[in-house]
């Protein structure tokens, strides 16, 4: 039987022509388009506590559980406020992902997360982000399509994770806040050109961490696959 694969679901909340404000969820068909290429069966999963499932009951029935990055214009939350958390950004999204990803963690279901998800993971096992990332050396939101690499990698030559990717050096970038500092229990692999975490792994190697885009790279970059069918092989 195929693994079965959760994927987080942007949540957010519209005002519309009804009385009251809608919830919409939304998230980019590449991260599905990936779990399938792996051999996985994508399920999504909403991620407002109000609308969602128990998450307990939810990871009992998967095999693998991907947090997801993404989610509404970044303009628009960092315009409202110019240093936001990684909760002030979705504060619902935020809560039920953690809740996810302690479930998870909770009966060794294998974990990836990217971008915002990584930023996720990395605060929910006590590990500390980067509130907000200054333009610098590396352009860390580039205007570029987003299966367009635009900076570099340094890997830790001991890395397994960096072994099952064969340590691709070019990738893409779309994020304004990072990681500082890898939970207990971690270690980061891998480094942009200004010293920026860009990939970590867990030591007992059920979770890993990604702050590039690559459900957008796997296509033109195959060892990127080797992500996702991790992911689902693992499960």
């Amino acid at each position: 039987m195929r693994s079965l694969i959760g994927i987080t679901v942007h949540v957010a909340l519209k005002q519309g022509v009804f009385p009251a404000a809608e919830i919409w969820y939304s998230i980019g068909a590449q991260y599905a388009r990936a779990i399938r290429a792996a051999g996985g069966v994508p399920v999504l999963l909403p991620t407002h506590p109000g609308y969602a499932a128990e998450p307990q009951a939810l990871i009992s029935r998967l095999d693998g559980l991907l947090i997801s990055g993404g989610g509404d214009s970044r303009e628009a939350y960092f315009a409202n406020q110019a240093r936001p958390s990684l909760r002030d950004t979705n504060p619902p999204r935020y809560d039920y992902e953690l809740m996810l990803i302690r479930a998870a963690r909770a009966v060794g279901l294998p974990i990836l997360g990217i971008c915002r998800g990584f930023q996720t993971l990395v605060e929910a096992e006590g590990g500390e982000p980067v509130v907000y990332l200054e333009p610098g050396l590396v352009q860390h939101d580039q205007a570029e399509p987003p299966n367009t690499p635009t900076h570099t990698l340094e890997w830790a030559s001991d890395s397994w994770l960096g072994e099952i990717l064969n340590r691709p050096m070019w990738v893409n970038s779309f994020h304004r806040q990072g990681v500082h500092r890898v939970p207990k229990g971690w270690r980061a692999v891998a480094w942009s050109a200004d010293g920026l975490v860009e990939a970590a792994e867990s030591d007992d190697r059920q979770v890993v961490g990604v702050q590039f885009h690559p459900e957008w790279l796997f296509e033109d970059e195959p060892g990127l696959l080797a992500l996702f069918e991790w992911l689902v092989q693992t499960g």
